[in-house]
C-alpha cells in the first residue's frame, strides 16, 4: 500500500471518528437538556468548522 493510500485512508478514518464523538456530544447535551437535537445547515457547519480547526491542529502542528 503506497504512502497516499495509507494518508487518505487514516484521514478518513480519523474524520469518521471526529463525525461519531461529535455526534455522540451532541445528543448527550440534548438528552441533558431535553431537548432535541438542531439539525440545522448553521449547526453543521459549527461542527464542520470545529472539526476542520481540530484536525489543522493535529496535522499541522
Amino acid at each position: 500500500m503506497s504512502w497516499k493510500t495509507k494518508t487518505l485512508l487514516y484521514y478518513s478514518l480519523g474524520g469518521l471518528v471526529i463525525g461519531i464523538v461529535a455526534g455522540i456530544i451532541s445528543i448527550n447535551n440534548a438528552v441533558e437538556k431535553n431537548t432535541e437535537v438542531d439539525l440545522s445547515l448553521k449547526n453543521g457547519a459549527k461542527v464542520g468548522i470545529a472539526a476542520l480547526n481540530a484536525v489543522q491542529k493535529i496535522a499541522f502542528k
